[in-house]
């Protein structure tokens, strides 16, 4: 049987001291002629998470609400296609991907992924 709660791990922007007296900031242009400038500051930590089955909730997330929400919706990414690797394929699927929360959230001006994650779905056994 397919596990209904699934324990993993996921990365987090850390709660460095950095960010006390820096925010956190990522470029999205290249700064390699500016002097001591980075493209980044962005320190992660992995933390172990359990993802909860949510199918069977009575009332939907709210970004708002609950800090996240689902989304159901169809994309072109085809399942052979859904690799680690940054293909044509996975660059198609972050624009849809993008274009889907600009039409869910008209009131954010920026939608920037950091990171994509592929993983191996659970067989359904019958």
């Amino acid at each position: 049987m397919v596990p209904r709660d699934i324990k993993s791990h996921m990365v987090f922007l850390s709660r460095n001291e950095l960010y006390q007296t820096e925010k956190p900031y990522a470029t999205d242009f290249p700064v390699d002629e500016i002097k001591g400038a980075r493209v980044s500051n962005h320190i992660f930590d992995t933390h172990p998470v359990t993802f909860y089955d949510a199918r069977g909730v009575k009332e939907p997330f709210s970004l708002d609400r609950n800090g996240f929400c689902y989304i159901k919706a169809k994309t072109s990414l085809q399942p052979e296609d859904a690799i680690p690797e940054w293909t044509e394929a996975t660059e198609q699927y972050m624009q849809e991907i993008a274009d889907l929360l600009h039409e869910k959230f008209p009131h954010y001006n920026e939608i920037k992924s950091m990171d994509f994650q592929c993983v191996a779905r659970f067989e359904r056994v019958k």
